[in-house]
């Protein structure tokens, strides 16, 4: 399918107003939300007005037990938005954009200022997420800056970046992970638990499994190389899983991700 949208470059992504910077803030709405308010919260933080679009539509569905207003929209410069917006509170759920260009004009970007310019578009520093994939990748003669990577309060964003230009093809937010944090760290009165005690102060629950895993393998950071680290459920409970490497070990872990105890773990060659 042809689009033509608009580009966002390495150089003007600071002065974008179509961000990621409000995606990830709980809604003010404090009961159900309707329609409208789905429309109103997704046009937003889009950065754009319904009159800046072609066509709109917004469906109600269930996911995970949890009722779901999608809205979706086509600008009038062919960017496609799709968003997934809790409809008891107005938290976004999931986001996505089709918003590249084929023909763009730009400069070129080399990886590390793609996850940069990636990290900036989403609302997060660089040096405060973790990247599980930075690779670049050539599709239709295009080089591509395919890009994951998570936050310490569990949001998780993909990103495609045009290597020759800076511009953002698309993106994608999943908010599942995050939500389950703020519940978990969600207090009776409302306010934010701290996180994870460790002997050098509060670090995410991430942190925490990695650094748990670490003192079971009697190893440190710089002895390892890391692998993905990634939240999943088992049992209706959170946990991490991750696997690291140190010489010709291969390491795998599970942790409990409210306590960061280490519940399975597994060593063997690289060998076997």
């Amino acid at each position: 399918m042809s689009k033509r949208n608009k580009k966002i470059t390495f150089a003007a992504a600071a002065l974008t107003t179509g961000t990621l910077l409000a995606v990830f803030s709980m809604s003010a709405y404090g009961a159900q939300i309707t329609e409208d308010d789905a429309k109103e919260i997704a046009f937003e933080d889009a950065g754009i007005t319904e009159d800046e679009t072609l066509s709109v539509r917004v469906n109600t569905e269930r996911e995970d037990g949890r009722q779901l207003l999608e809205v979706g929209f086509v600008t009038q410069d062919y960017r496609e938005y799709e968003y997934e917006i809790l409809a008891e509170n107005g938290l976004i759920y999931g986001a996505s954009c089709e918003c590249g260009n084929a023909a763009g004009e730009g400069r070129e970007t080399t990886l590390e200022q793609a996850q940069q310019l990636a990290a900036e578009h989403a609302g997060e520093l660089t040096d405060e997420v973790v990247f599980t994939k930075a690779e670049t990748e050539r599709d239709d003669g295009r080089r591509i800056h395919e890009l994951e990577f998570r936050t310490q309060d569990e949001k998780e964003f993909d990103y495609e970046i045009d290597a020759d230009t800076g511009e953002i093809l698309s993106w994608d937010y999943d908010g599942k992970g995050h939500l389950a944090w703020m519940e978990k760290n969600q207090t009776q009165d409302g306010s934010e638990n701290p996180l994870l005690p460790t002997e050098d102060g509060p670090v995410s629950g991430l942190e925490a499994a990695k650094d748990a895993a670490l003192k079971k393998a009697g190893l440190s950071d710089e002895d390892v190389t890391w692998g993905r680290v990634y939240e999943d459920f088992d049992d209706g409970r959170m946990v991490y899983e991750g696997k690291f490497l140190h010489e010709t070990d291969e390491y795998e872990f599970e942790a409990d991700a409210a306590t960061g105890e280490i519940t399975d773990w597994e060593v063997e060659s690289i060998f076997d």
